[in-house]
């Protein structure tokens, strides 16, 4: 999940400012474009595929497999957005998906007293 963290945050640093603009224009945009589903939802659900399988697999635990997929990638989106719009990056990027996968990976609800 590391790595495919990194990669995401990657395309989000890269391309939020086109999506952005794209999304500007969206009806003119979606006229031009063929009927079939946009890149990004195919990556969702290419990326929901894989977690799906990490279940099956049991490497993952969780009945939400496209919850699983929008929380990361929404988190990485946002840190994104808020470091293009408002030049807002407190934590590394690296850092910050390793924070964000492990946060995902343990969850946040307190550990039990053995």
């Amino acid at each position: 999940m590391l790595d495919m963290g990194h990669h995401i945050i990657k395309f989000y640093r890269e391309n939020m400012g086109r999506m952005l603009k794209i999304h500007a224009h969206l009806n003119e945009v979606m006229h031009a474009l063929p009927q079939e589903l946009p890149p990004p939802i195919n990556a969702m659900n290419a990326m929901t595929s894989f977690i799906t399988d990490q279940i099956e697999q049991q490497r993952i635990t969780s009945h939400y497999p496209k919850t699983v997929t929008r929380m990361l990638l929404g988190s990485l989106a946002n840190y994104a957005f808020f470091e293009l719009i408002f030049s807002h990056a407190p934590t590394a990027p690296d850092k910050y998906v390793e924070e964000v996968v492990e946060t995902l990976w343990n969850g946040i609800a307190p550990q039990e007293n053995p």
